[in-house]
């Protein structure tokens, strides 16, 4: 063999000597990484702002009378999937470990320039910021540096995933979400056709005749939680009637057009009673409820039962109370954080997530009796519809989301409870 040989194969050696001992310390430090030196945990109840820098992008979210909002760049209300993500997350926080005093280190962990800056305010405007890096050797860990140190440690809790989002993906995606035991009745227009719903305690029925559970079911799980894929921020004019038309009266009506447009094959544009903006939803999403047209009334034996039996509580009453999918069974974090978890998800449970404004409010009034369909006939008007079901204009306008001075029309159909 060649001097040269030798000599290149001794260089090898060599580099491969030296990056077992620089690369060897990465991923062996968290099982040989030291007590963490401060004690860093998060009370979410006292969670008032955070702030999420990456990239020189900032987001700003604001807690605003119980419900989480963006604030800057925009103003809307924030996704609760991801908020829910986001707190649980700080819920969790827990530093595991030092891994490195060295600020030269800070780059290899990423919680230098390239990481993302959370800023945590609580109540009386404390503020902890801490820099997320790369994600540990195990699922759930993440290499964190609270802003105001040069170490690095391992923590667990908050990941990239969690705290990295795009601005689309923190804006609220959660068009509906309704217990179906909560509906009432549900109206659908799709291809020319039409057909109404209406749920007792055990079934659903449409004209009288009971609908078979294997074609209510899907339906009404869509609907009790329809996520869109994203907005609709430009001027789009719609044209033409919508592809779908959904009406579901749950605690108040909401109203949903779906749009075919010819720049999404495979998405409606969606407009909703309870907001200004265009959602962008899969079509696969609603097709069970769009299915329901046409021979929609099928007698049978078979019923859907409208909801499970319902638990009661130690005194006997009804247990009504929301309980998201594993917020119970997570033991990581205190009842504290599990009850500020659970609220945001039932501050959506109703039918809409955002009222519309200018809506009257409710009269206190308990919206009882059967819920039926009254079409406008010439010459009707608000006052003269309330008079003959005996009820208060304010509840007539709650019902069918009207507002002071909007107009009705013969034929145009209204929401009322009637008291037999």
């Amino acid at each position: 063999m060649k001097r040269s040989s030798y000599l290149l194969l001794f260089l090898v050696v060599i580099i491969l000597i030296v990056a077992y001992f620089y690369i060897k310390p990465t991923e062996s430090q968290e099982s040989t990484y030291e007590k963490p030196d401060i004690t860093l945990t998060f009370d979410i109840a006292k969670i008032s702002k955070i702030e999420i820098e990456k990239n020189k992008e900032y987001i700003r979210f604001e807690k605003i009378k119980d419900r989480w909002k963006i604030i800057d760049p925009i103003n809307t209300y924030a996704d609760d999937e991801a908020i829910y993500g986001l707190l649980e997350g700080l819920a969790k926080f827990n530093l595991l470990g030092l891994i490195s005093s060295n600020p030269q280190k800070q780059e290899m962990y990423e919680v230098d320039a390239k990481g993302t800056s959370v800023t945590v305010t609580s109540d009386g405007n404390q503020t902890t910021t801490l820099i997320i890096g790369k994600l540990g050797q195990t699922s759930g860990q993440a290499y964190v540096r609270p802003a105001s140190s040069g170490s690095v440690y391992l923590a667990k809790g908050l990941v990239p995933s969690l705290v990295g989002k795009s601005l689309s993906d923190w804006r609220q995606r959660t068009v509906v979400r309704v217990e179906p035991r909560m509906m009432k009745m549900l109206t659908v227009r799709a291809g020319g056709e039409r057909a109404v719903f209406k749920r007792d305690d055990k079934k659903w029925t449409s004209g009288g005749a009971t609908v078979s559970a294997k074609r209510m079911k899907p339906a009404v799980q869509q609907l009790s939680y329809l996520r869109a894929e994203g907005f609709i921020d430009t001027v789009v004019f719609l044209s033409g009637s919508p592809a779908l038309h959904i009406e579901l009266m749950a605690d108040e009506l909401m109203r949903m057009d779906f749009y075919n447009h010819p720049n999404f094959k495979n998405q409606y544009l969606l407009k909703s009673s309870t907001d200004q903006k265009l959602y962008v939803v899969n079509k696969s999403s609603v097709k069970d409820i769009s299915g329901l047209v046409g021979g929609a009334a099928e007698p049978t034996e078979e019923t859907y039962a409208a909801e499970p039996e319902v638990p009661t509580t130690e005194g006997g009453g009804v247990d009504d109370s929301y309980k998201p999918t594993g917020v119970d069974a997570n033991a990581d974090i205190s009842p504290e954080a599990r009850k500020v978890l659970q609220s945001i998800l039932q501050q959506s449970r109703g039918t809409a997530l955002t009222p519309q404004e200018g809506l009257p409010a409710a009269t206190g009034i308990e919206d009882s009796g059967e819920l039926t369909i009254y079409s406008v006939k010439s010459g009707d008007n608000i006052a003269s519809i309330s008079r003959r079901f005996n009820i208060t204009e304010e509840q007539l306008m709650k019902w069918n989301i009207l507002k002071p001075g909007d107009a009705i029309k013969p034929g145009m159909e209204l929401y009322v409870y009637v008291t037999r």
